[in-house]
């Protein structure tokens, strides 16, 4: 019985103090890492956008060369305002460099594949088609 009524008195000794550490409620920011670019390239990639708003010339100085950066907006244009090129180019990424157009991705059918290409291939400033497209089965 003595050993029991012990027990009951040390047990909340020893948990009451085992709760009373110290805790350091201090905050530091954490360090912030700015990732290095992946590429030196300076291409223009264009996403089609889910408003239907048109892209203008950008208002800040960029170093995409001015003749890239119109066709790059030309192609996202042209996708945003045809209904069936948007469908089309869902899951496609577009990228303009030094006047050729990069098309990678997915399409639903092989007439999408080419339609996608002779469209993007009749923008001004786009003089060659890298078709890299691929057909999902």
């Amino acid at each position: 019985m003595r050993i029991k009524n012990l027990l009951w008195i040390t047990i909340p000794v020893f948990l009451h103090s085992g709760c009373a550490t110290y805790h350091d409620n201090t905050y530091a920011e954490p360090s912030v890492v700015t990732p290095s670019p992946t590429s030196s390239t300076t291409a223009v990639r264009v996403y089609p956008e889910t408003s239907q708003t048109t892209v203008g010339s950008p208002v800040d100085v960029s170093p995409i060369p001015a003749e890239e950066w119109s066709a790059a907006v030309a192609v996202r244009n042209m996708i945003a305002a045809d209904p069936y090129l948007k469908g089309a180019a869902r899951d496609v990424d577009i990228e303009v460099v030094r006047g050729a157009a990069i098309l990678r991705g997915t399409v639903v059918s092989e007439y999408d594949r080419h339609e996608l290409a002779a469209r993007v291939g009749q923008i001004p400033g786009i003089a060659t088609v890298d078709n890299r497209l691929v057909v999902a089965h």
